[in-house]
């Protein structure tokens, strides 16, 4: 540390400014990508989990008018008008089932592989996949047996072809919301450590830069009165007589140099002193010869 002592007064101040600036931008760097993660998090469990997961049981639930759709007819209702019901119920599964494919699907999203790969659910992505998939492949055989009811009300081969291919769609549904809602418990999870993390990190580093701040401070506060102490105790060396005092002091730093000085200041004095005693001697042996020859 004797580059520290050798620094200016102004320059232990800096190095005190500059290691607590260092110290915040390194917390806020840490705190700023620790909300960034959590951010990305909430983001994602909204626009690729809330959102599907909302419109994936709207499905469920079209598929459970369909069924009742059905019941209705076996009680005589017109089939035309219940036809039309189904077929919408129909087209916007499909749009659904479609829209999942093209924005929400898990499976195709890196991010979200790497995820439920790190936690050990990878075979959640191949449920997911196995499913939407084979609801985009049986929706159209599903309307064809929906529009044969409702045009023939053959009931037993609607029983026979297209009620299996509707239960069956409730439960790749089921599994498809199943899918989503673990997705939003480990993203849950995973901003929840995050955030554990980054305040365990920054306590850590903040109680480090305490510490750091406080040895910085004790070696300024060091630095000057050590100094200050042994040049108050040349100066009462000196004023009590005791022109062979020094101050000890080797730093380089304001006051340093101010005991130098007072160090020079007291050795010409001295010189000077042992000058003028010289001197005196002189004369005085010199007045003692002048008398003797007299």
């Amino acid at each position: 540390m004797h580059w520290f002592g050798n620094l200016r007064v102004g320059g232990k101040l800096a190095v005190l400014v500059v290691a607590v600036l260092l110290v915040f931008m390194l917390t806020s760097v840490m705190a700023f990508r620790s909300l960034a993660t959590i951010d990305s998090n909430v983001d994602t469990m909204y626009q690729w989990m809330l959102i599907p997961i909302v419109s994936v049981e709207d499905a469920v639930t079209r598929y459970l008018e369909l069924s009742r759709l059905v019941l209705e007819l076996e009680t005589g209702s017109q089939a035309a008008v219940l036809q039309d019901q189904a077929d919408s119920h129909i087209t916007a599964v499909q749009e659904t089932i479609n829209k999942y494919l093209t924005e929400y699907a898990l499976f195709k999203d890196a991010g979200s592989v790497t995820m439920f790969t790190k936690a050990g659910r990878a075979d959640l992505l191949r449920l997911e996949e196995e499913s939407v998939r084979w609801l985009a492949a049986n929706l159209e055989p599903l309307k064809q047996a929906v529009d044969n009811v409702f045009r023939t009300q053959d009931l037993e081969s609607w029983r026979r072809s297209g009620e299996p291919l509707l239960d069956e769609g409730r439960v790749q549904l089921g599994r498809l919301v199943s899918v989503n809602l673990e997705a939003a418990a480990l993203l849950e999870t995973d901003s929840t450590q995050e955030y554990t993390k980054t305040r365990t990190r920054l306590l850590i580093v903040i109680s480090a830069a305490a510490l750091l701040s406080i040895l910085v401070a004790v070696g300024i506060t060091r630095s000057i009165t050590k100094p200050l102490k042994a040049i108050r105790e040349l100066a009462v060396k000196i004023s009590s007589g005791d022109l062979t005092a020094a101050a000890d002091i080797k730093k380089r730093d304001e006051l340093g140099q101010m005991a130098q000085a007072l160090n020079q200041a007291v050795e010409h004095l001295r010189e000077t002193m042992t000058t003028v005693l010289r001197l005196s001697n002189d004369v005085l042996r010199a007045s003692q010869d002048l008398s003797a020859s007299g």
